[in-house]
């Protein structure tokens, strides 16, 4: 999985991960195989001094992939596409999953129950956390800025992070 980014105002890790055991439903990881799960997420302040931390999640179903199990496909991923109120580049963002069951994509998209079980999933993650005072958002390095995430939708075509395609 890739970097999620959130903004708290209290920044302490078990209070984060609190919030992210509250809000991840298994409804978010639906195109991943059973077989695939979360164990630990490393939580890194972004305030240029603070170090990282290692947190173990709760396990369970919550962290899990949702689909069927069967083959999957190895070279692709859902994309999650992140998006800020703010043009350009350094304020859009991508989740990919991996691990997507071969049974749930149709000629390189994603099967459309699938993909709308994960969007409501999404949206419903998106909206607790910022409701939990811990909202996703977009961290431009370059920039040294952040925007907040008002949207995060599931792409009906699966992906390929140009960097893990073999040339």
């Amino acid at each position: 999985m890739n970097v999620l980014h959130f903004v708290s105002a209290t920044p302490n890790a078990s209070v984060l991960t609190g919030k992210l055991e509250a809000h991840v439903t298994q409804a978010m990881w639906g195109c991943m195989s059973q077989g695939t799960s979360c164990g630990s997420l490393t939580l890194t302040p972004l305030d240029g001094n603070g170090s990282s931390v290692v947190y173990g999640t709760s396990g369970g179903t919550k962290w899990a992939g949702a689909s069927a199990s069967g083959s999957v496909i190895p070279q692709v991923g859902a994309l999650v596409s992140h998006r800020t109120g703010v043009r350009g580049r350094s304020f859009r963002g991508r989740t990919y999953l991996p691990f997507v069951v071969e049974s749930l994509s149709e000629v390189g998209k994603l099967d459309a129950t699938t993909k709308t079980s994960m969007q409501t999933a999404w949206t419903a993650f998106v909206a607790a956390m910022a409701a939990d005072t811990a909202p996703l958002c977009i961290a431009s390095y370059k920039l040294a800025s952040q925007a907040l995430v008002t949207t995060s939708t599931v792409e009906s075509n699966l992906a390929t992070q140009r960097l893990r395609q073999p040339r």
